[in-house]
């Protein structure tokens, strides 16, 4: 799984497309975050990483797992919004 930002100083975008361009396996789930003002650091202590971020890797492992945590009857909300 490969998640970028388009104002990502850090990464930005070309160099994102080259470790693109090296990977010998292509990501299974290739994800641009489009919001202008997302870089490097907010991945880790951004305001909005929750809604940029956090539920696109919640969506992709429900996609993957299913409801593994219903499943083992685990109690967790943030699973429940998936639904």
């Amino acid at each position: 799984m490969l998640i970028s930002g388009v104002n990502d100083w850090l990464a930005d975008p070309d160099d994102v497309d080259i470790l693109r361009s090296q990977l010998s396996v292509r990501p299974l789930k290739d994800y641009v975050i489009s919001f202008q003002l997302w870089n490097h650091a907010d991945f880790l202590v951004g305001t909005n990483r929750g809604r940029e971020q956090n539920s696109i890797i919640l969506q992709w492992l429900y996609e993957f797992f299913g409801n593994v945590a219903h499943d083992h009857h685990y109690n967790n909300k943030t699973l429940d919004l998936l639904h």
